[in-house]
């Protein structure tokens, strides 16, 4: 080895070295930086950032919510829900609403888990149950309906259904990736644009490079799952929503294989729709779609 190229090579590995070091700092001031602004209580969960229980009548509905965020961002759609007399159930997917560090710990497959087993509990005790799912809740809520007992009726809420080039990319290299970020912010004014809402979010606002990777499995699952989705469906997407283009909502929406669906547009939200400008409207259409599949006494 030459002199040179031995210079090159010590070089890269201190320029690695560094690297190494700062990112574990920049991991540590962010996970402290969450855990002083959001403590956690007693049972390590983010005050209001729990699951939502509310027992109802005969007809049950699932909420999934989305990526790094919590049910809370579904409790306007719960309560409408079981207001019109409704069982609510919106679990708290692994890792959500307790620490970065928790967040970090998690995986597609416990989320997707998670889901599954809430669903399958619904279903063993009320014969009628539909799905609702935001954001990645809509990725899982599609592959809930593509199996054996498929749900009355699915309402996705700003679908994450496709994952484009370029994402597609970056979450292919994130070992590399990860060895210059921790965690990534996301853009808390392009997710909600309500000042008010965005202000009560829960969510993380950050994710690592595994993370990414692993809501790209989720989304992956959905697109592979979709052609056999039969239930009645609702498709709500923001045609301001920075992280899914009209073109590609309408590519998801496209591939569902149900014979009835339906897809609306709000003008006014971010990606988070349910709790944005637009939230009245949106919970409005949950509450309609699913009345008008899921009757009270399923015929008999």
């Amino acid at each position: 080895m030459t002199r040179t190229l031995a210079a090159v090579v010590a070089g890269g590995i201190a320029a690695v070295t560094l690297a190494g070091v700062r990112r574990r700092h920049a991991r540590t001031r962010a996970e402290g930086a969450w855990r002083l602004a959001h403590p956690v209580a007693a049972d390590g969960i983010v005050p209001g950032a729990g699951a939502i229980a509310l027992d109802g009548g005969a007809r049950a509905v699932l909420l999934l919510h989305g990526f790094g965020d919590t049910p809370q961002t579904l409790r306007r759609q719960a309560l409408a829900l079981h207001a019109t007399g409704w069982t609510v159930r919106a679990p708290l997917l692994p890792g959500h609403g307790r620490t970065l560090e928790a967040f970090r710990a998690s995986d597609a497959a416990a989320w997707t888990g998670a889901a599954r087993a809430a669903y399958e509990s619904l279903c063993r005790v009320h014969e009628q149950v539909a799905v609702v799912g935001l954001s990645m809740g809509g990725a899982i809520a599609v592959q809930l309906s593509a199996g054996q007992r498929p749900p009355s009726a699915l309402v996705l809420l700003a679908p994450y259904l496709e994952v484009g080039g370029r994402g597609r990319l970056w979450t292919s290299l994130w070992p590399l990736w990860s060895l210059w970020r921790a965690w990534i912010p996301s853009d808390p004014a392009s997710s909600i644009r309500d000042p008010l809402a965005r202000g009560e979010s829960l969510g993380y606002g950050h994710a690592s490079p595994r993370l990414l990777r692993e809501l790209r499995r989720v989304v992956d699952w959905a697109r592979a799952a979709s052609g056999r989705v039969r239930a009645p469906t609702l498709a709500v997407f923001s045609q301001h929503d920075y992280r899914i283009t009209p073109d590609a909502a309408l590519r998801g929406f496209a591939r569902l294989g149900s014979r009835e669906k339906e897809l609306r547009w709000v003008q006014n939200s971010g990606h988070v729709i349910t709790v944005d400008l637009d939230a009245d409207e949106v919970t409005r259409w949950v509450v309609d779609w699913l009345a008008r599949h899921t009757p009270e006494s399923p015929p008999a």
